[in-house]
């Protein structure tokens, strides 16, 4: 493991591995995102847009973890997850509500921000990613939201 990801995983607060144990249980991430993707937007056509970003990034996380399947570093051991490590899909989920959130007048930019550092590093701190892992979620995310964006405005629909 990396230095940035050994560092992450070597904090044993109670508080901050319990909010990173929350953070990873699927159910609560999934109802998570879906807040926050109300929240954040104002009108139908930013959810929309927001929401076909989301399910882009799966299936490109899901195409680059078949791609490269590389293993957890918790690989072997007791809770790991099943799934490829590369890409963080959590990470990448995070990081598309960040980018759907920027250069909006009204927005909270700076708390999606912080929201997908506190993914990011829950996801190094319990072992199950690196810090490449979570790093390469942010241009899938991006890559994601804007290509949505482009397909949404040269459809006619903006």
């Amino acid at each position: 493991m990396d230095y940035i990801s050994t560092l992450a995983n070597s904090i044993n607060n109670p508080i901050i591995q319990g909010i990173s144990l929350l953070i990873d249980n699927q159910i609560f991430y999934t109802v998570a995102i879906l807040v926050l993707l109300f929240i954040s937007q104002k009108d139908e056509k930013n959810i929309i847009k927001t929401a076909g970003c989301l399910i882009l990034t799966i299936l490109i996380v899901s195409f680059v973890k078949n791609a490269y399947a590389v293993d957890r570093p918790c690989f072997g051991m007791k809770n790991c997850p099943e799934w490829y490590s590369f890409p963080s899909l959590h990470a990448a989920l995070a990081f598309c509500i960040m980018a759907s959130t920027m250069n909006k007048k009204d927005s909270y930019y700076g708390l999606y921000f912080l929201f997908a550092v506190l993914v990011c590093f829950s996801r190094m701190n319990l072992g199950v990613h690196t810090f490449l892992d979570v790093a390469a979620a942010l241009p899938i995310a991006f890559i994601s939201y804007y290509s949505i964006d482009f397909a949404y405005r040269q459809g006619g629909w903006a």
